[in-house]
């Protein structure tokens, strides 16, 4: 991601662009892999040390807070950021702790639509579905 572009980002947010947002950004953005706060930590580190801890703790707490990044959770309780905030559901893969963003309108809207039918589900309104899809990876040779 170019700088310029993550520019963009922090001022559409409403944010003051410093050296800390935009390294914290731009690991994130090249990271797709839904990372951990420590493996951002560590790769933010490695080209700014004197970014402190506390301060990218900090940041991503804001990104999460103006949808620039989403935070989700393992089945290990461990909370990874996903920079991808358009609406898809999460493939997770067991054998390697990899999650896959999955996409699908239409799954979103068959489960919308089945829940919408629901008696028990009269009084609530369905405004988003996340899907969280558990498997792993399988060798194709076999």
């Amino acid at each position: 991601m170019e700088l310029n572009d993550i520019n963009k980002i922090l001022k559409d947010k409403n944010l003051k662009v410093t050296p800390q947002r935009v390294a914290v950004m731009k690991v994130l953005m090249n990271n797709r892999d839904h990372p951990s706060a420590e493996k951002l930590i560590k790769l933010i580190l490695k080209d700014h040390p004197y970014i402190s801890i506390g301060t990218i703790y900090n940041i991503l707490d804001v990104f999460v807070k103006k949808r620039i990044v989403v935070k989700i959770q393992t089945e290990n309780n461990i909370m990874r950021y996903d920079p991808v905030v358009k609406a898809h559901h999460h493939i997770y893969l067991g054998n390697n702790g990899e999650i896959l963003d999955y996409f699908d309108d239409e799954l979103t809207e068959l489960v919308k639509d089945y829940l919408s039918k629901k008696n028990e589900l009269d009084s609530i309104e369905i405004n988003d579905v996340k899907i969280n899809l558990l498997g792993k990876r399988i060798n194709s040779n076999n």
